[in-house]
Protein backbone atom coordinates (compact mmCIF):
# COMPACT_ATOMS: atom_id res chain seq x y z
CA UNK A 1 0.00 0.00 0.00
CA UNK A 2 2.92 2.29 0.86
CA UNK A 3 4.16 1.57 -2.43
CA UNK A 4 0.82 2.75 -4.48
CA UNK A 5 1.11 6.07 -2.07
CA UNK A 6 4.08 6.64 -3.55
CA UNK A 7 3.77 6.47 -6.42
CA UNK A 8 0.46 8.14 -6.89
CA UNK A 9 2.11 11.24 -4.72
CA UNK A 10 5.50 11.29 -7.08
CA UNK A 11 2.89 11.33 -10.30
CA UNK A 12 0.87 13.96 -9.05
CA UNK A 13 3.76 15.91 -8.13
CA UNK A 14 5.34 15.43 -11.37
CA UNK A 15 2.52 16.67 -12.74
CA UNK A 16 2.71 19.72 -10.28
CA UNK A 17 5.88 20.33 -11.21
CA UNK A 18 5.54 19.76 -15.32
CA UNK A 19 2.68 22.16 -15.65
CA UNK A 20 2.77 25.55 -17.04
CA UNK A 21 1.36 28.29 -15.36
CA UNK A 22 -2.53 28.36 -15.04
CA UNK A 23 -4.77 25.81 -15.26
CA UNK A 24 -2.75 22.53 -15.57
CA UNK A 25 -1.27 23.59 -12.58
CA UNK A 26 -4.20 24.14 -10.85
CA UNK A 27 -5.33 21.41 -11.50
CA UNK A 28 -2.79 18.69 -11.16
CA UNK A 29 -2.95 20.47 -7.16
CA UNK A 30 -6.62 20.63 -7.18
CA UNK A 31 -5.51 16.75 -7.43
CA UNK A 32 -2.93 16.81 -5.05
CA UNK A 33 -5.42 17.90 -2.15
CA UNK A 34 -7.84 15.87 -3.09
CA UNK A 35 -5.74 12.11 -2.87
CA UNK A 36 -4.44 14.02 0.82
CA UNK A 37 -8.10 14.44 1.80
CA UNK A 38 -8.89 11.02 0.70
CA UNK A 39 -6.42 9.74 3.10
CA UNK A 40 -7.46 11.70 5.89
CA UNK A 41 -11.06 9.91 5.33
CA UNK A 42 -9.70 6.24 4.49
CA UNK A 43 -6.80 5.77 7.02
CA UNK A 44 -8.13 7.66 9.49
CA UNK A 45 -10.55 5.34 9.48
CA UNK A 46 -9.20 1.90 8.66
CA UNK A 47 -5.91 1.85 10.37
CA UNK A 48 -6.31 -0.73 13.18
CA UNK A 49 -3.89 1.41 15.32
CA UNK A 50 -6.09 4.39 16.85
CA UNK A 51 -2.73 6.10 17.36
CA UNK A 52 -1.59 5.97 13.28
CA UNK A 53 -5.24 6.54 12.32
CA UNK A 54 -4.58 10.04 13.84
CA UNK A 55 -0.80 10.07 12.41
CA UNK A 56 -1.53 9.41 9.31
CA UNK A 57 -5.21 11.80 8.98
CA UNK A 58 -2.84 14.90 10.58
CA UNK A 59 -0.07 14.57 7.87
CA UNK A 60 -2.14 13.94 5.05
CA UNK A 61 -4.26 16.90 6.05
CA UNK A 62 -1.49 19.23 6.57
CA UNK A 63 -0.36 18.50 3.20
CA UNK A 64 -3.83 19.08 1.53
CA UNK A 65 -4.05 22.28 3.33
CA UNK A 66 -0.39 23.11 2.16
CA UNK A 67 -1.28 22.25 -1.45
CA UNK A 68 -4.96 23.97 -0.90
CA UNK A 69 -2.75 27.22 0.62
CA UNK A 70 -0.74 27.60 -2.79
CA UNK A 71 -3.97 27.45 -5.20
CA UNK A 72 -4.42 31.42 -4.86
CA UNK A 73 -1.04 31.92 -6.41
CA UNK A 74 -1.70 29.79 -9.71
Amino acid sequence: MIAVIGSRDAAIGTAMVLAGDGKARRTATLCRIAADTADVVLFGRMLPDRTARRRVAVIAAGWAVLCAATLRDL
